[in-house]
């Protein structure tokens, strides 16, 4: 899945509800889970970041290749209407990113 707006693939999971394994995905789960990771982020920036989309695609310098550091290109899946690609793609977007690369990568004097 693709969060949406955010560019980056975040999956769906098990998650236990009332002590059942419950398989959440798409908007519920990636939502949730990519801002949860760009809190992480602005607070090791003292908050000054701002909105998250224009830094990320900065970062991901146009969109990874599969041999991206930063990014982990997903090539596998579909949402009915697309399939996952090399690079860039309406389903995965960026592909899922490692935060603590990507927290090390944006400079101390972000912004300018």
């Amino acid at each position: 899945m693709c969060a949406g707006g955010t560019g980056l693939a975040i999956c769906a999971a098990n998650v236990f509800v009332n002590g059942t394994a419950t398989l959440i995905g798409g908007t519920s789960l990636s939502s949730p889970l990519a801002m949860g990771s760009w809190a992480r982020i602005q607070t090791a920036h003292q908050n000054k970041l701002g909105f998250a989309g224009p830094l990320i695609y900065q970062l991901a310098n146009g969109g990874p290749t599969p041999s991206s550091p930063d990014f982990n290109d997903v090539l596998l899946g579909g949402n009915g209407l697309f399939t996952a690609l090399p690079g860039y793609d309406y389903v995965t977007g960026l592909g899922s990113w490692d935060i603590f690369k990507i927290d090390k990568l944006i400079p101390s004097s972000y912004p300018h």
